[in-house]
């Protein structure tokens, strides 16, 4: 019995590596052509580079200070071009996300519905920055993941420890304390949960803090706010092609999969169901903070609208001891 169990860990741990080493050459190809697609020039990446590494790059940017710390360990190890560097540490945190998003669908799905819905999210990444450089939002979507997992598991301190960390790669983390409030206030105990909610955003808050009044001293103004360029997207829909109007990239991204996902909402996994909640909330906050024909902002969506699909699209494949350990 126990040489059975050791057979069935190490089969459990070879098809893990394999994954791995699949999603990691399916990254490396997806990053390869977005590279290539991009204008920006290796020149451009590092005067880009330099200046936030010296500090006075421009919001936002500049408070996204994670990724500009890590490429410039890359780049001094590994004795590369800052533009390679900046690759590298995508290829590297797009295939951890893959991944984990991986590991994370295998929760509800057999291992071929789980291996085929995280094709369909890396199926994205190539597109994820093509026309400006956003090199932190790799590692914003892992550390995002991350904190969907904590919310899952009911660990809000966790979270908690996530949130004031991604503060530093990218301020949009503040989304998680959201999200832990949507999933976690219906239960019994929704007081507690709604405290840990506050101490969750209160922890982000002190690293925005700390991060913009110690660190570097009030120098930068965000700029946020992108409704106007939305509306102006929606309103020249009327007037361009449908099909290249880059106002509608949010609907292509998921296509007909935004439909199944809402279909049969009841018979969803709790956990799920609230998740689904959240997308027309993070929909929202995007319409206004956010450039909506960037598709890099779809990637926490898809999070959600995957696995959402997948258990209606293929029912088959669900796991029948699926998630029995859902805190109530």
């Amino acid at each position: 019995m126990l040489i059975s169990k050791l057979v069935d860990i190490e089969v459990t741990w070879v098809k893990t590596g394999i994954i791995f080493v699949i999603l990691f050459f399916y990254v490396l190809l997806g990053a390869g052509v977005s590279y290539i697609l991009s204008p920006q020039t290796p020149a451009q990446w590092e005067a880009w580079h330099e200046l936030y590494l010296s500090g006075e790059g421009p919001s936002a940017n500049h408070y996204r200070v994670v990724v500009v710390w890590i490429s410039e360990g890359v780049k001094n190890a590994l004795s590369t071009t800052t533009a390679e560097a900046y690759l590298f540490v995508r290829v590297v945190f797009l295939t951890l996300v893959a991944q984990f998003f991986y590991l994370y669908m295998k929760r509800w799905f057999k291992d071929i519905a789980a291996f085929a819905g995280t094709l369909f999210l890396g199926a994205s990444f190539p597109f994820l920055s093509i026309y400006d450089i956003q090199p932190a939002d790799p590692i914003y979507f892992l550390l995002f993941l991350f904190g969907m997992i904590a919310i899952l598991e009911h660990k809000p301190w966790i979270v908690l420890g996530i949130v004031m960390l991604g503060m530093f790669v990218k301020e949009a983390i503040l989304f998680l304390p959201i999200f832990y409030a949507i999933v976690h206030l219906y239960k019994r105990y929704w007081k507690r949960e709604l405290l840990y909610s506050v101490v969750i955003g209160a922890g982000g808050a002190l690293s925005f803090y700390l991060m913009r009044y110690v660190l570097f001293g009030h120098s930068v103004e965000f700029e946020m706010f992108q409704h106007i360029y939305n509306f102006e997207l929606f309103i020249n829909w009327f007037r361009l092609s449908p099909i290249t109007n880059p106002g509608i990239f949010f609907v292509y991204i998921f296509n007909i999969m935004w439909v199944f996902a809402y279909l049969g909402w009841r018979n969803k996994p709790q956990f799920i169901q609230r998740s689904l909640l959240f997308v027309p909330v993070l929909l929202l906050v995007y319409l206004f903070l956010v450039r909506l024909d960037e598709t890099r902002h779809m990637v926490l969506i898809g999070f959600i609208v995957i696995p959402a699909a997948f258990m209606t699209l293929f029912p088959e494949t669900r796991r029948t001891n699926e998630l029995l350990h859902e805190k109530k």
